[in-house]
């Protein structure tokens, strides 16, 4: 039988788990596969909780966003810049002072790119709430059903979830352990 101990998985060593480790618990590998996997399943991986989360992300970049709302609509703006930019190099090209006009060039464009960068620069309307909701829904089964598999298949979506961190493993006087982390559930290729 398998044990694990502090960081699972990440501590065979008992020198380097001391250094670590606030405690000297250890648990049989599939107890603890069994908790974080139905764990998982029955609370993380469900398309309401992935909703909030998205909900409560898209709430705080909201919230960062600092640079005073555009006079016109991002797209209206595009237009007027493109607009501007063939002004100023059609007055450039007529009156030779092509090094002269340059900087006006090189600002507009610069927020031109800008504009096209951003999540409603241009790219049309923003996603629909039921679209969202449906892609959400799409990537939560996915990655589901690769818990509904093999252990193997399991052991896998749980490193891919996990991404570069570790579970913490401590006690808990009534379920005998517990297991703390961050996942994180890409929702691009949804």
């Amino acid at each position: 039988m398998q044990y694990v101990g502090c960081e699972a998985g990440a501590m065979a060593d008992a020198e380097k788990r001391a250094v670590v480790c606030e405690n000297a618990l250890l648990v049989p590998r599939r107890a603890l596969e069994d908790r974080i996997f139905s764990a998982i399943q029955e609370w993380i991986l469900v398309p309401e909780v992935v909703a909030l989360a998205v909900e409560n992300a898209a709430d705080l970049v909201c919230a960062g966003l600092s640079a005073p709302p555009e006079p016109l609509g991002p797209s209206e703006r595009l237009k007027e810049i493109n607009v501007e930019l063939a002004t100023i190099r059609r007055v450039a090209a007529r009156s030779g002072r092509r090094q002269e006009l340059s900087r006006g060039p090189a600002e507009l464009e610069a927020e031109r790119a800008h504009l096209s960068r951003s999540p409603s620069g241009g790219a049309g309307p923003a996603l629909a709430p039921e679209v969202l909701r449906a892609a959400i829904e799409a990537r939560v089964r996915e990655v589901r059903s690769a818990f509904e598999v093999s252990l193997q298949d399991r052991r896998e979506a749980f490193r891919a979830l996990l991404g570069n961190r570790r579970m913490r493993l401590g006690p808990d006087r009534e379920r005998g352990f517990r297991v703390e982390g961050v996942f994180s559930l890409d929702l691009e290729s949804a």
